[in-house]
């Protein structure tokens, strides 16, 4: 086309324009062209199969990912409202990572955001050609791609889903040439700046010393860029991270020889495939990835190149797809795919190991509909299948302790020093987790410190926040060790917050029949929080559980002396004291022993409608 342009307009300019236009594009396009080449060396991880255009077409394009058209998506119906898309909002905000980019936040920000529109102001009055390419690269990298990708923020349904549907992960990265660009912006802000004053000072006739004082002080504006380096090196260092490579590792070394391994998503499945291809650490283990496997190519390299024992053929791989139950579920080509490997292991001769990964969720562990939980037992971190035969115990634990305390890496987990975004903290959390779990199948055969042996190793080997020290607490109190809970609750870390340790310890005491020490207990906590509602609700339950209706009174009366606010205390609060008022005129009970009954103070059992004996909601039916 160019060619047939320049013969209609010859023109020297017009060729070497055109040529390096067509030139750019073809570079641009050409990062792409190693993909069919990888493709056809059949690698074990073949995203797509690229080997011919209309995979690799596919491939581009994301068909994988859906066929909506990006022109109506953006155009037809918003996913999100607009002072969300363009506003802070978690995710997807455009406002809220464009103003994080650059080291001055906040109010702060505009400085910097003045300082690129001047830039571009500037840019553009000197030549207008230029001026007006960047304003629209900018605009288009921006403010274009909020109205182009047109991102959910969890306020509109998702019809497929049926519920709000809200980005899965920070969506930043889709701005990123609009934040270099106006970085660019900045830059000649700066500048432009720099001109102005100068332009200032000659028309002043400033003596030169002071024109190199003020220049000097002007060119402090330099380190601006260093400023969003010390901003945002921390969040974005991955010196020293290993957190993804151990997560791995201690997967891989749960699974036993040659055992098909299901993973859930892109965070327990990617690091796997980069210890396994890149390091070479247990190849042998067949990583499903429950994500992909819902298409058809990755179905067909898991039977080709990994031999995971299926009985489809191609063909019939071909035309799996997600059927619609009687009932009116939908019965996923994953669902499918888990029944037929399993249906096919089992009738083989050489049976391998059909294993979970932990961080699959309960929906996703099912055979032909139902639930595989009572055929898994967690080994390490994954869950071994026995079916068709139940397994009695949810969890090995000797092995599994094996692994936790001997064999698995934690490295940095612990070290404030090292970021961890909101992935790795849900990864971490799953280390506590396995922890408290062989604790607490411990703590159930009755070794009890054997259990907290292991809470005390798992608190210092992964942290885990408040959730071990609050269960140590409650399992000391249950049974009826109340000195051990004490001492946990003066053990914990300042952050731990001691309320919750605190009420479970309260409750233990009350189910062990310690109904004095419970009560103390309770009391001395509520007195100590008295604003909180979780402690106003287990005081409030106590009393009720026990008819201790004029204690019950006064403490109502009290809490929404203090918390007005709250409508639904007050309404049960103003209904008791119209059927009882005697009740509010008596003193609280003094006596350290909970009576039997009120029944002699008020004549009749007492009943709130709307307030049920935790202090929370009920119908009125079943209020209490």
């Amino acid at each position: 086309l160019t060619l047939i342009i320049y013969r209609l307009q010859p023109s020297g300019m017009f060729w070497r324009i055109s040529f390096l236009v067509i030139m750019m594009a073809m570079l641009g396009f050409s990062v792409q062209l190693f993909i069919p080449i990888r493709s056809a060396q059949d690698p074990v991880m073949n995203m797509n199969k690229p080997d011919n255009w209309n995979a690799f077409l596919s491939f581009l394009e994301r068909k994988q990912y859906g066929s909506e058209d990006m022109i109506s998506r953006a155009l037809k119906s918003r996913r999100g409202l607009w002072k969300n898309q363009f506003g802070t909002h978690p995710r997807m905000g455009f406002w809220g990572f464009f103003s994080d980019q650059y080291g001055l936040n906040g109010r702060r920000f505009l400085i910097l955001f003045f300082l690129g529109m001047y830039g571009l102001y500037y840019t553009t009055k000197k030549h207008w050609k230029s001026g007006l390419f960047v304003f629209l690269i900018v605009l288009a990298g921006t403010v274009g791609l909020v109205i182009y990708m047109n991102f959910a923020d969890g306020t509109f349904e998702n019809k497929l889903l049926g519920e709000g549907h809200l980005e899965v992960r920070d969506r930043d990265y889709f701005w990123t040439p609009g934040f270099v660009m106006f970085g660019l912006m900045i830059g000649l802000g700066v500048a432009a700046f720099f001109d102005m004053i100068r332009l200032i000072l000659a028309e002043k006739r400033v003596s030169k010393t002071l024109r190199n004082v003020v220049l000097s002080l002007c060119s402090v504006s330099v380190l601006l860029p260093s400023l969003a380096l010390a901003r945002n090196y921390f969040v974005n260092d991955r010196s020293r991270n290993f957190i993804p490579y151990d997560y791995a590792w201690n997967i891989l070394q749960s699974a036993r020889p040659n055992a098909v391994l299901f993973t859930n998503g892109d965070n327990d499945t990617f690091p796997v495939w980069c210890l396994q291809y890149v390091y070479g650490i247990r190849p042998d283990v067949k990583i499903a990835n429950l994500s992909l496997i819902n298409t058809n190519w990755y179905i067909k390299q898991l039977k080709a190149n990994l031999n995971v024992p299926m009985s489809y053929s191609d063909d019939e791989i071909d035309r799996l797809v997600h059927r619609r139950l009687q009932d009116g579920t939908i019965y996923r080509v994953q669902d499918q795919m888990i029944a037929n490997i399993i249906d096919q292991n089992n009738r083989s001769s050489e049976k391998i190991p059909i294993e979970f990964a932990i961080t699959v969720s309960t929906s996703n562990k099912n055979y032909k509909k139902r639930s595989l939980d009572p055929y898994l037992q967690m080994e390490g971190m994954a869950l071994r299948s026995t079916y068709p035969e139940p397994e009695p115990n949810a969890i090995d634990v000797e092995k599994t302790k094996d692994f936790y305390l001997n064999k698995f890496k934690f490295r940095g987990v612990t070290d404030s020093t090292i970021y961890k975004d909101e992935n790795a903290a849900r990864l971490v959390n799953n280390y506590i987790s396995g922890f408290m779990f062989i604790a607490d199948t411990l703590q159930r055969a009755g070794k009890i410190d054997e259990a907290a042996e292991i809470l005390y190793k798992g608190i210092e080997s992964v942290g885990g926040g408040a959730e071990p020290w609050t269960y140590l607490a409650r399992m000391y109190a249950l049974h009826g060790r109340l000195e051990d809970a004490k001492r946990v609750v003066e053990e914990a870390p300042d952050d731990v917050p001691r309320e919750p340790m605190k009420l479970f310890i309260a409750s233990a005491l009350k189910q062990n029949g310690l109904k004095k020490e419970a009560r103390e207990y309770l009391e001395e906590t509520y007195a100590e929080y008295p604003d909180s509602r979780d402690a106003f609700n287990e005081l409030f339950r106590f009393y009720y559980d026990e008819k201790m209706q004029v204690e019950m009174a006064h403490l109502l009366e009290e809490y929404i002396g203090k918390h007005p606010e709250d409508k639904q205390l007050v309404d049960a609060f103003n209904q008791l004291k119209r059927e009882a008022p005697g009740l509010f005129e008596q003193s609280p009970h003094v006596e350290t022993q909970p009576p039997e009954s009120t029944e002699k103070d008020t004549g009749r059992q007492v009943k709130v409608v709307g307030l049920d004996s935790t202090g929370q909601g009920a119908d009125s039916d079943t209020g209490q």
